[in-house]
């Protein structure tokens, strides 16, 4: 688990690098209190190790629960702009939970 301090706490997630040319898959959170990683665990392992995948836990969600931070759209965003940011991602695909 991989954890960074942002302007609006310590969020934590899961991250493996994508191979050369290939995408990196970014899981998104649910509005329950699991994991992302728990969430989609299944679809990650299917996938090919040159696939890069990243699950973060953004604020009120699996490891990042806080009760001091505001959960709203605009902080959900921005937990996810800084954890992409920060790894140099590029060449996302997002999924999210139906």
């Amino acid at each position: 688990m991989n954890q960074l301090m942002t302007e609006l706490g310590q969020v934590y997630y899961q991250y493996r690098p994508a191979g050369p040319q290939q995408p990196t898959l970014m899981c998104l959170p649910a509005f329950g209190w699991d994991a992302t990683d728990y969430n989609f665990k299944h679809l990650m392992a299917r996938l090919p190790s040159q696939v890069g995948l990243l699950a973060i836990d953004t604020i009120g969600v699996g490891h990042s629960i806080h009760s001091q931070m505001v959960r709203t759209v605009p902080h959900i965003l921005a937990n996810l702009e800084d954890v992409v940011h920060h790894e140099h991602v590029s060449n996302l695909l997002l999924v999210g939970p139906v």
